[in-house]
């Protein structure tokens, strides 16, 4: 694990302590954003843009751009890609993969 622990989101025990992830790490990242989407824009009053809109009662289609927006924003570390599935049912999923970029991807500084 990395020297700089960080909790895991959502909070969950592992054993008798808070699980915990390493910093920097895909799974810190992605624990990141998923906080960014469950916050309903709003609801923090020490930042009340953080969030997204809540897309429960939102015309199809969801408004990925504003998630994508979002996660730019307060993640900027991350490559977000961001699929929506539509099923059966008639409602839609929207999955988020998130990486990390390596070292060797970043852009060069001037």
């Amino acid at each position: 694990m990395d020297s700089v622990p960080h909790l895991s989101l959502p909070l969950r025990l592992s054993g008798d302590r808070f699980a915990q992830v390493g910093q920097d790490t895909d799974r810190e990242a992605a624990d990141c954003v998923f906080v960014i989407m469950c916050f309903p824009r709003g609801v923090r009053a020490e930042e009340p843009d953080f969030g997204i809109d809540d897309p429960t009662f939102e015309t199809q289609p969801i408004d990925v751009d504003d998630i994508a927006q979002a996660i730019s924003d307060y993640e900027p570390r991350v490559d977000a890609e961001i699929e929506t599935i539509d099923l059966p049912d008639g409602t839609t999923t929207v999955k988020v993969n998130v990486t990390l970029p390596t070292s060797d991807e970043l852009p060069e500084e001037a």
